[in-house]
């Protein structure tokens, strides 16, 4: 075999263990969360951008002291308000800073999107009220 051939060989060899190294560590690693920002006064989204969970899963946020929010999952709006006789099952913990939502049976949402489910909090600062409230989006995937 002629030393050009080899060494075309031996170059196509590297490039592609080091293609097949990539592909596997970003499979180990999971989904990049780095791509998505939260803005500082949400401490936590639940589940994480980008995460796994379950179709009954709990879907919320964990906000900054002195925010509020709702949430619109599959494009329904999960909020309690005085004016709103039928509890939504929005729960909110004020000294956690957490509003939930959990599918269920007899809720407005029974599961969750699968494969994949995005939600929209509309969070705003408490003192400025709802109607400065804006959007947190993100999506998850769903088994």
């Amino acid at each position: 075999m002629p030393l050009k051939v080899k060494i075309t060989l031996a170059v196509l060899l590297v490039v592609m263990g080091g293609l097949f190294a990539y592909v596997l560590s970003e499979a180990a690693t999971g989904p990049d969360q780095t791509s998505f920002s939260k803005p500082d006064y949400v401490e936590r989204l639940i589940p994480s951008s980008g995460s796994e969970a379950l179709r009954q899963a709990t879907v919320g946020v964990d906000l900054r002291e002195g925010y509020d929010a709702y949430l619109v999952i599959n494009g329904i709006t999960i909020q309690n308000s005085a004016t709103n006789a039928d509890d939504d099952g929005l729960r909110k913990a004020p000294s956690l800073g957490t509003v939930e939502y959990d599918p269920g049976p007899d809720r407005r949402i029974t599961e969750l999107n699968s494969p994949k489910q995005c939600v929209d909090a509309w969070v705003w600062k408490k003192l400025d009220g709802p109607t400065t409230a804006v959007q947190v989006n993100w999506c998850f995937e769903v088994t």
